[in-house]
């Protein structure tokens, strides 16, 4: 790919950033880091031990690489780290989860610029 195509889609990236991003705050164990993340979802099927399948979409987020620094350190987001969102009057806390073969999140440009990181809801809380 291009140097100015690689550019361009790493301008585009930190303009959706600045435009539909949120604060949210990345931890892993005590660590963490607050940074904007652009909301977003997958689809997913899932077959249950009874062969029924299941039809979900879980909430992404989209995270800039160079922004996922704990402890000093460039980090890849982890199964069962956690990002916590505030929206109104509630803090909501999702857990990094695994989809399938996938993993827990996967580049969401060829650069790897941008993670796309997939969570669940674990738990909703009163902002005190």
């Amino acid at each position: 790919m291009s140097n100015a195509l690689n550019s361009a889609i790493e301008c585009m990236a930190q303009t959706l950033q600045l435009v539909a991003g949120s604060a949210v705050t990345y931890y892993r164990g005590t660590s963490s880091v607050s940074v904007t993340a652009v909301v977003g979802s997958t689809d997913i099927s899932i077959v249950n031990e009874y062969g029924v399948q299941i039809d979900t979409e879980i909430r992404d987020y989209l995270i800039a690489s160079d922004d996922l620094i704990l402890d000093a350190v460039s980090v890849e987001p982890e199964e069962d780290d956690e990002i916590k969102e505030t929206r109104g009057d509630y803090i909501y806390t999702y857990s990094v989860c695994n989809i399938g073969t996938e993993g827990c999140f996967r580049p969401s440009d060829s650069n790897s610029n941008t993670y796309r990181v997939h969570t669940k809801l674990i738990n909703t809380e009163a902002v005190s």
